[in-house]
C-alpha cells in the first residue's frame, strides 16, 4: 500500500509537469526589480573592515595602513559595534543595507577640533564576501546624516574616503546606503495573522516574524526533509534604515537553489490553523483545478453572457494543451459561484453549480486555474532565467480561547481552565459588572499556569481571556459572566407559619449596606414568586397563594457593587386559617387564625337518621372575637362548621372550612324569665372523633369574593345533604 507520503509526492509530481506542460510556474514570477534585489541584504554575509591614511605632506602622497584590520558577520540586531574600534576612533554598525559610522574625536588627529587638515585623506574599505551570483551595484552617503564622506565601489568593496575640510568627531556620523543585486532566482513571501479566519490579508492584519518556512525538492527522498529553511523577520526593503511594519515585516526569502521543481511550506505552530493557502475556498478550488485540469486562453471573456461572469475551461482526459480541445468551459459569477456551462446561448445563460467560493475568485479567476496546493506553493526554477517568485504568502488564525469556570463559593475562588497549546502563554481580564471597569488583569500564563484560581470579592464579574504565540494574539473570548455571592444572612423577620391572608406582607430586618432587597416564594424546588429590587423592609406578596399549600419565604440583599447575599433558607408559610369550634353549653369557641378579621359559623340540623332535616339553622358571623352563644334550638342532633374571614377593601378570602363537629341539644330548661329560656346543649365527644376521622368535609371554597358567596352556599347545601345522608352520626 502507497504511504501518505509517498502518495503527496506524486501528486505533487504529477501536479508539477503538469504545470510545466500547462503554462511554467505554479507561483507568479516577473523579470528581476529594484523592488526585488532590495530584499537581498548583507545580513549573513561576512564584512573584513581595513583603513589608510594618505598625507601629501607626511607620507609623500601614499596610502600606509592604519588601524587593525576587523573581521564581522553582519547580523541583523542592535550588537554595537560589529567592527573593532581603533584606538576608540570609531564605531561601525553594518545593518541589513546600511553602513553606520559614528566617530569619536579622533586620536592623533593634528587637530583636536576633528576638521581633516588639508591634503589628508583617511580611506575605509569594506569588503563583503557575497555569492558568486550576487553583487553591490550601487552605494552612497546618507545627505541626512551630519557627515557625507565620497563614496565608491570597486567590485563588493566599498570604499569610503573623508577628505579634507570635513569634521569628523563626537556627533558627526555617516550613514551609507547599500544596495545588492542577485543574477538568480529568489522565492520569496510574507507572513500574516489571519485575524478574521477568512484566508485573506485584510486592512489591518500584521504581518508575522519568527515563523519557520521550508523550501523542499519535490524529487528528494523523503519529501518531508527540507533542503533549506528560514524564519520571517524584518527587511529593510528600500534602504531607509528603518522598517516599516506594514511592508517590511513577515518577509522570508530563498535563494541560491539549482533548477528544479520546489514545495514552499509553513511549519505550522500548535493553536494556529493554517488558512492561507490552506483556506477551505483555497482548497476547493485547488481540487477543483487538479481534477479538471483548468486553464484559460488568456482572456476571461468578461461579461459575455451577461452575467459579468468569467470564463476557463477544462482539458481533463486530453493531452493537449489547446483551448479548441476543452472538454467543457466554466464559467465564474461576481459571489464567487462557479458553473460548467450547459451550451445555452449568450442570451440567456445558465449552467451547473459546481463550486460555492468567494468573491475574490472572481476578481482573479487565475485562483481557480492556476490554484495554488494545499497547504505548500510549488515553483519550477529555471535558473537560466532570474526570477522572483513573490506573493507566496502565508495566512494563519489564532483562535480564540475556549474555557470553563468553577466557582467556590464558600472561598470566593474563580478557577479558569482551558486547554494549553505548546508555547503560548494566555491573558485574563476580568472586570466587575456593576462598576464597570476592569478589576483584574493577569497576563503571560503559560500551561504550568492551567487551570488558575483567584480569590475574589462578593459581586459580578465577566471575563475574557485571549492567546498569545509567536509574536501575536488572539480575538479576546466570548466573554463569559459570574457571580460569588456573600454568605446568606437570614433576614426575615415575620415568621407566618400559617395564615389565611393568601397576600402577606413580610417584613425583614435590616443588613449594612444593602442597597435593595429580593423576595422569593418557594414550592419545593419552583419559585412561585419574586420581587426584585425592594427598597423598603417588607412587601406584600401581589399575586394571592395557594390555601393549603406549604411554602417558603427567603430574602436576599443587593449592594452597590453588584454583589448580593445567597439566598438563605427562609421561612415556612402556609395559607389555611382552618379552626375547629369547641361547643360548650350554648357556647362555641375556637382558636384564633392569624389575620382573620372575622369568623363564620354554619349549624344544621339531623334526624336521629342522619338525614338533614334544616341547613342553616345557624349561620352568622363573628367579628374579631374568639367565641359566639348560639341561639335557643330544639332538642335533636345538630353539626357545627367554622371557618375564618379575612376583609381587606372589597377582596375577600374566606378559608377551608373545618372539620364536622356533632353535637347534641338535650333539653332546654324553663328560665324564671319565661320568655328567656336556656338552651342546654351536650357535646358528642364520639360523635367528633368519627367527623373528625372522616373524610366527607365542607367544601373548599376559599378565597371567594362577595359576589361568589350565594354560588358558595348553594354548593355547600349540596353537601351538607350529602353528609346528613350518611349513616356514620350516632343515634342520639
Amino acid at each position: 500500500m502507497m504511504s501518505v507520503e509517498h502518495a503527496l509526492k506524486s501528486m505533487l509530481k504529477k501536479f508539477a509537469r503538469t504545470r510545466r506542460t500547462k503554462r511554467g510556474n505554479t507561483a507568479t514570477h516577473t523579470t528581476e526589480s529594484l523592488e526585488s534585489r532590495a530584499l537581498l541584504t548583507l545580513i549573513g554575509t561576512n564584512a573584513v573592515l581595513s583603513s589608510t591614511f594618505q598625507s601629501i605632506a607626511d607620507t609623500d602622497g601614499n596610502e600606509i595602513p592604519f588601524g587593525a584590520v576587523s573581521t564581522a558577520t553582519v547580523v541583523d540586531n542592535f550588537t554595537d559595534p560589529e567592527i573593532e574600534s581603533f584606538i576608540g576612533q570609531y564605531d561601525i554598525d553594518i545593518d541589513a543595507n546600511t553602513i553606520a559610522m559614528s566617530f569619536n574625536l579622533a586620536a592623533g588627529t593634528a587637530d583636536p577640533s576633528g576638521i581633516v587638515a588639508t591634503g589628508t585623506f583617511y580611506r575605509y574599505y569594506f569588503d563583503f564576501d557575497l555569492s558568486t551570483n550576487e553583487s553591490i551595484t550601487a552605494v552612497s552617503a546618507s545627505a541626512n546624516a551630519t557627515l557625507q564622506p565620497n563614496v565608491s565601489l570597486s567590485g563588493n568593496t566599498v570604499i569610503v574616503e573623508i577628505a579634507p575640510g570635513m569634521q569628523i568627531g563626537d556627533n558627526f556620523d555617516a550613514l551609507i546606503n547599500v544596495e545588492v543585486l542577485r543574477s538568480g532566482t529568489v522565492i520569496t513571501g510574507r507572513k500574516f495573522h489571519d485575524v478574521n479566519n477568512d484566508g485573506n490579508r485584510d486592512f489591518g492584519e500584521s504581518y508575522l516574524n519568527g515563523w519557520t518556512i521550508e523550501l523542499k525538492d519535490i524529487d528528494a527522498d523523503p519529501l518531508d526533509a527540507p533542503i533549506a529553511t528560514t524564519t520571517t523577520r524584518n527587511i529593510d526593503l528600500n534602504g531607509d534604515g528603518s522598517i516599516d511594519p506594514d511592508t517590511e515585516s513577515g518577509v522570508y526569502v530563498f535563494s541560491d537553489f539549482p533548477a528544479g521543481t520546489y514545495v514552499v511550506q509553513e511549519v505550522v505552530v500548535d493553536g494556529w490553523s493554517q488558512t492561507l493557502p490552506n483556506h477551505p475556498n483555497a482548497m476547493a478550488a485547488f481540487e477543483l483545478d487538479t481534477s479538471l485540469e483548468l486553464s484559460s486562453t488568456g482572456s476571461d471573456f468578461l461579461n459575455w453572457g451577461g452575467l459579468n461572469e468569467k470564463w476557463f475551461y477544462s482539458l481533463a482526459g486530453t493531452d493537449s494543451t489547446s483551448a479548441q480541445s476543452a472538454t467543457a468551459w466554466y464559467y465564474v459569477t461576481p459571489d464567487g459561484s462557479i458553473y460548467q456551462w450547459d451550451s445555452s446561448p449568450r442570451t440567456a445563460l445558465t449552467g451547473t453549480l459546481v463550486a460555492q467560493l468567494a468573491p475574490s475568485f472572481h476578481a482573479d479567476p487565475s485562483l481557480i486555474y492556476n490554484a495554488p496546493s494545499p497547504r505548500q506553493y510549488i515553483a519550477d526554477v529555471d535558473v537560466s532565467v532570474p526570477t522572483t517568485f513573490r506573493g507566496l504568502d502565508f495566512g494563519n488564525y489564532l483562535a480564540a480561547t475556549d474555557f470553563d469556570i468553577t466557582l467556590n463559593q464558600e472561598t470566593n475562588e474563580a478557577t479558569f481552565s482551558w486547554d494549553a497549546a505548546a508555547g503560548a502563554t494566555y491573558d485574563i481580564w476580568i472586570s466587575d459588572l456593576a462598576a464597570g471597569r476592569q478589576i483584574q488583569f493577569i497576563p503571560n500564563l503559560d500551561g504550568t499556569d492551567i487551570p488558575l484560581t483567584t480569590e475574589l470579592l462578593d459581586r459580578r464579574y465577566r471575563v475574557w481571556i485571549r492567546t498569545n504565540s509567536t509574536g501575536a494574539s488572539s480575538p479576546w473570548s466570548e466573554p463569559q459572566q459570574f457571580e460569588l455571592f456573600r454568605d446568606a444572612v437570614n433576614l426575615i423577620t415575620s415568621n407566618r407559619a400559617t395564615t389565611i391572608d393568601a397576600t402577606p406582607t413580610i417584613e425583614w430586618r435590616p443588613l449594612a449596606g444593602a442597597s435593595s432587597y429580593d423576595l422569593r416564594v418557594t414550592n419545593g424546588d419552583t419559585t412561585v414568586y419574586l420581587q426584585n429590587d425592594i427598597a423598603a423592609l417588607s412587601h406584600r406578596v401581589a399575586n394571592p397563594l395557594q390555601f393549603g399549600v406549604d411554602y417558603r419565604v427567603a430574602v436576599r440583599a443587593n449592594f452597590s457593587d453588584g454583589s448580593q447575599t445567597a439566598w438563605d433558607e427562609g421561612l415556612p408559610i402556609r395559607i389555611d386559617g382552618r379552626t375547629t369550634p369547641i361547643v360548650t353549653g350554648n357556647t362555641v369557641t375556637w382558636a384564633a387564625v392569624p389575620a382573620a378579621t372575622q369568623y363564620e359559623i354554619w349549624v344544621n340540623r339531623y334526624d336521629n337518621s342522619g338525614v338533614l332535616l334544616q341547613s342553616r339553622v345557624v349561620s352568622q358571623t363573628v367579628i374579631d372575637e374568639t367565641s359566639s352563644t348560639l341561639p335557643t334550638l330544639q332538642r335533636g342532633n345538630y353539626a357545627i362548621w367554622i371557618r375564618a374571614i379575612r376583609a381587606e377593601g372589597t377582596q375577600t378570602y374566606n378559608s377551608i372550612w373545618s372539620a364536622r363537629t356533632n353535637f347534641f341539644v338535650a333539653a332546654a330548661e324553663q328560665a324564671e324569665d319565661a320568655e328567656s329560656p336556656l338552651l342546654q346543649l351536650v357535646s358528642i365527644t364520639d360523635v367528633n372523633a368519627k367527623a373528625a376521622d372522616s373524610e366527607i368535609a365542607a367544601p373548599l371554597v376559599m378565597p371567594v369574593s362577595r359576589e361568589q358567596e350565594g354560588k358558595a352556599d348553594d354548593e355547600i347545601e349540596t353537601v351538607m345533604a350529602e353528609l346528613a345522608a350518611s349513616d356514620f352520626l350516632d343515634e342520639a
